[in-house]
């Protein structure tokens, strides 16, 4: 499901600071948490920020995902701005636009191309009324990997507009802005937890003027993945960009042994990048988990084409 927990917030509470601290209630509420209630009222306790706030919010979004619909009116919302796209040439075109935006044209035809193909592929094994579900899982997930996070791309996201409006939607007065921020280029790893650090690279504290840093640097983009890229010699960084060749490889091989009895296997195999969350040691971590899971279903992929292949000669014969 989808919610928009700004909107909902804001209807609640008169301002969607808390937000993330709604989706932290939901989540909670629907056993996506390891952790205790108590546990994170604690937290939020000794954070102390706008603990009253956050508090308020976390119930929220309990009572959200008990009943949402209930919380949606009280909120003052006849219904969800935004749902997912399900048509799939909806998918491909707002793909495409997001890629443009992210890199350029040349980059979005890639995209486009290739999910094509796997169009052309998928119709010729199922039935002509049959939904397309390897395909809008390819278009979903190729463009997963294609638009990683990286500077350049966050820079974009602060400049654009869109958060400066947000900002005067919902502060008034006097304040000042403070961006923490990890680059995996600038970072130094600690040695080991020994040392009663985390291991986690350390944030850095830059001062609101660092907005119209991200304004340059988003303009910088055409430098992506190039050898004169500052950010793209990281590890995370190359790790990133050596996913698309890696996915598309793996697809040029589903598409290769593709046929009726394996086609459920092949959109699971497709869809492993969704499972690939976070940044830094959290990101590499699920990277290794969908990679040893990959192999696993890859196995299992190969070995029903070979006794589909098999049986075809024998009939053949």
């Amino acid at each position: 499901n989808f919610i928009n927990a700004s909107e909902l917030t804001r209807g609640l509470m008169g301002s969607s600071a808390a937000a993330n601290l709604f989706l932290l209630g939901f989540s909670y509420q629907k056993n996506l948490l390891p952790v205790s209630a108590a546990a994170l009222l604690r937290a939020i306790e000794l954070n102390k920020v706008e603990v009253a706030a956050n508090i308020e919010a976390f119930k929220w979004g309990r009572h959200a995902a008990a009943n949402f619909e209930s919380v949606r009116k009280l909120a003052g919302i006849a219904a969800q701005p935004w749902q997912p796209l399900h048509d799939l040439d909806a998918i491909i075109d707002d793909r495409c636009a997001r890629l443009v935006a992210y890199q350029d044209e040349d980059y979005a035809r890639r995209y486009r191309e290739l999910v094509e193909h796997v169009r052309r592929s998928e119709q010729a094994i199922i039935a002509p009324a049959q939904e397309l579900r390897l395909t809008k899982t390819v278009a979903r997930n190729l463009y997963k990997l294609m638009a990683y996070k990286d500077e350049y791309e966050v820079a974009r996201l602060y400049s654009d507009g869109k958060f400066k409006a947000q900002l005067q939607e919902n502060f008034t007065g006097n304040f000042t802005l403070q961006f923490h921020l990890a680059p995996p280029a600038f970072s130094k790893k600690a040695n080991s937890a020994a040392d009663g650090t985390s291991g986690r690279p350390p944030k850095y504290a830059m001062p609101g003027w660092f907005l119209t840093v991200f304004g340059q640097l988003a303009k910088l983009k055409f430098l992506r993945g190039t050898a004169l890229d500052p950010f793209g010699y990281g590890r995370e960084r190359r790790t990133e960009r050596e996913l698309i060749p890696r996915y598309t490889t793996t697809l040029q091989r589903l598409l290769e042994g593709l046929n009726a009895q394996n086609i459920e296997l092949a959109i699971e195999i497709a869809a492993l990048p969704q499972t690939i969350r976070g940044f830094g040691w959290v990101k590499a971590a699920s990277i290794e988990r969908a990679t040893a899971r990959q192999q696993s279903l890859l196995e299992r992929f190969d070995a029903i084409s070979t006794a589909d292949a098999a049986r075809i000669f024998y009939r053949a014969a």
